[in-house]
């Protein structure tokens, strides 16, 4: 599969971009900094920003399939206003180059329809909402944009993310969270790329835990 990836050079996308190549795919990666990422076999390096529209459909073109590993930087309203330019960025780029397929890293903290949250994780929404509103706001219009475009999108939303090792046993779930969940990052990249070919959670945002 062909790959046009953003986000990558955060602590999720550079294990997200590891497994795609380990896997024999080829990304296509845009960035601000080539150096960020080096030199792999298998990839190719655009040069630009999120917020150029031309950067964006110019690191498309050819893909198969977008994966969209961004996070906030920082928690202030900037990043919410960032979002939506990014991802409108990548909807309109998509639409442009004839791609239909998303992936996209979300968080347990976005709601999505049907979410059926145990009482601790609901508390801690609440808690994100409270404390990092900004972050949250960003993940969340980011969600609300591309899950209302007419694309085969999938949110895969991560609980609690450890640096653990793999385990290989990533459970899911589109509407239900497991009580106490969490995942190491290793374990959600590889989900994150079994998605690229894997028609089974197309517009569903499922949860995710290992």
């Amino acid at each position: 599969m062909r790959i046009a990836m953003f986000g990558a050079t955060g602590r999720v996308g550079r294990l997200v971009l590891a497994e795609a190549l380990a896997r024999g795919h080829s990304v296509t990666a845009l960035v601000r900094a080539p150096s960020a990422l080096g030199a792999h076999v298998g990839l190719q390096v655009v040069i630009g920003d999120v917020t150029d529209p031309e950067a964006v459909a110019s690191a498309i073109g050819g893909a198969d399939v977008v994966v969209d590993t961004l996070g906030p930087r920082r928690n202030s309203a900037d990043q919410v206003a960032l979002f939506e330019t990014a991802i409108g960025n990548i909807v309109a780029g998509m639409e442009r180059q004839g791609v239909r397929r998303l992936i996209a890293l979300s968080g347990a903290g976005i709601d999505a329809p049907g979410d059926r949250k145990p009482l601790f994780d609901r508390i801690a929404t609440r808690m994100v909402r409270l404390f990092s509103p900004h972050v949250r706001g960003a993940k969340q219009r980011e969600f609300d944009v591309f899950s209302s475009a007419d694309i085969d999108w999938t949110a895969v939303r991560p609980p609690l993310v450890h640096d653990g090792p793999r385990t290989g046993r990533v459970h899911a779930d589109p509407t239900t969270l497991k009580a106490g969940a969490r995942i190491g990052r290793s374990d959600l990249a590889a989900f994150i790329i079994d998605q690229v070919g894997d028609p089974t959670y197309i517009k569903m945002a499922p949860f995710i835990w290992s």
